[in-house]
């Protein structure tokens, strides 16, 4: 008798954390500076008139609880709203992206199954002094490295970021690189 109430209790706790990191992620979002601005708002050919109604637009936004009461509605019912930059709803660019998304996470998945399994295999297998702490260190760097600043590294030397079929045509080298198409860290500096 006790598992399934400890059970339903731990699932209502993670309900009520989810929700409330959610809400109180809705309302910082909406607290930062230029939550309210449209990029539509800078265009020089619109007059008052429409600005006023870009500003509308977005006016229902601005209630924290009305909106995430009415996003949690429409996600319940598998409605998440449209996309702003690709004027697509959200479900149909998830639905589309899904077996692309499901087949990288797969591979990363495995990807860190496999350095895991090494490392530990390396490290059980070679006795040397000191190992042991090389290793903790390694992985305390790995997962407490910031994901944007992995992104940047990518973006930054133009790493593969996907062992997806490659086309025939070359990359663009980014607009200031200087060393055969990639980007250096010192070109940042100059």
């Amino acid at each position: 008798m006790k598992i399934p109430f400890r059970l339903a209790r731990l699932l209502l706790t993670l309900t009520v954390v989810f929700a409330a990191g959610g809400f109180l992620g809705a309302t910082l979002v909406r607290w930062a500076p230029g939550f309210d601005t449209d990029e539509r708002e800078l265009d020089p050919r619109l007059g008052a008139t429409a600005l006023e109604a870009v500003r509308r637009e977005r006016a229902a936004e601005r209630e924290v609880v009305a909106f995430y009461t009415r996003h949690l509605r429409g996600m319940l019912s598998g409605e998440f709203g449209e996309s702003r930059a690709l004027g697509a709803p959200v479900r149909d660019l998830l639905a589309d992206r899904l077996p692309v998304t499901a087949r990288l996470a797969a591979m990363g998945l495995a990807a860190g199954w496999l350095a895991g399994l090494a490392s530990a295999a390396a490290a059980g297998l070679v006795r040397i002094p000191g190992s042991g702490a090389l290793a903790s260190v390694l992985a305390a760097l790995a997962s407490s490295v910031p994901v944007a600043l992995l992104s940047f590294a990518v973006l930054l030397w133009q790493l593969p970021v996907c062992l997806c079929e490659s086309t025939d045509t070359p990359a663009t080298p980014l607009p200031n690189s200087r060393h055969n198409g990639r980007l250096s860290p010192l070109a940042l500096a100059a």
